[in-house]
């Protein structure tokens, strides 16, 4: 229920225009998603504190495993790590005509 409340939240950022221009030539646009866990029940429960990275931009989720990130359009690499979890990377293309893109990044436990 709190996942749904929270991708409820981010959507409606993204419905109302949450992107942002440096300058009148470089539009910048909210990457935006959750970093969660596949349970073997098909359920998912959040990952805080992941490292996640694309573009040279870096952030950390939150507590409910939301990030947030600010990407001109382009293609790039979406990574995510966090200790006791597999390095997830996944190549991801921010079109030109969108203010914001929602992108989950789901990741496996290690087995170390």
């Amino acid at each position: 229920m709190k996942s749904l409340l929270n991708l409820s939240i981010l959507l409606l950022f993204l419905s109302v225009g949450c992107s942002k221009s440096t300058d009148s030539t470089t539009k910048e646009i909210l990457l935006s998603g959750q970093v969660l866990e596949l349970n073997s029940d098909s359920s998912s429960d959040p990952i805080a504190s992941a490292n996640v990275t694309a573009g040279g931009e870096t952030t950390t989720s939150s507590s409910d495993g939301d990030y947030l990130l600010y990407l001109e359009p382009g293609t790039y690499e979406l990574k995510a790590t966090k200790n006791g979890f597999e390095p997830y990377s996944k190549s991801i293309t921010i079109p030109e005509d969108t203010d914001g893109h929602y992108r989950d990044i789901i990741m496996t436990r290690s087995e170390n």
